[in-house]
């Protein structure tokens, strides 16, 4: 069903990103939280991930666990929803699949409106939480058969 000529999900993704940034906003104003939560101790084994559409309070810093990798939000083959897959065999990963041990990323305009609700494709191929992160650098780890980097 459409709704001004958006997907339903995607209109309420929106309200609830607009109140959420507005409570942000109020919280930040009176002296409330945190806007993100830190639930790691290591900035090296670390990533961001937001929960569902909302202000900063949508955001976790999470630890990584060994032999584990965030995914993605083109990786499809892994399950909808997951923010984790764990590469300790790499004989079970996909040929086209390249593993990076991520340095830098930055966020750009398509992860703001990913936390806003407004990506529909990040939206409909992984769900809730997603890992941002579009823009990266960093060190080929393992590389597939299939890959440019093999």
């Amino acid at each position: 069903m459409k709704v001004l000529g958006q997907d339903v999900s995607v209109v309420c993704n929106q309200l609830l990103a607009m109140i959420g940034n507005i409570l942000q906003w109020i919280l930040r104003v009176c002296g409330g939280k945190k806007a993100v939560s830190r639930q790691t101790t290591s900035p090296d084994s670390a990533f961001v991930s937001i929960d569902g559409p909302g202000g900063f309070d949508r955001l976790r810093i999470c630890e990584l666990p060994e032999n584990k990798a965030t995914l993605g939000y083109n990786v499809s083959i892994f399950t909808k929803g997951s923010t984790l897959v764990d590469i300790s065999d790499k004989s079970a990963l996909p040929s086209d699949l390249v593993v990076v041990r991520v340095h830098y990323f930055s966020i750009n305009y398509a992860d703001v409106a990913i936390r806003w609700g407004l990506y529909e494709s990040a939206l409909r191929f992984v769900g809730w939480p997603i890992v941002p992160g579009f823009d990266v650098s960093g060190t080929v780890e393992w590389a597939g058969s299939d890959t440019t980097f093999a």
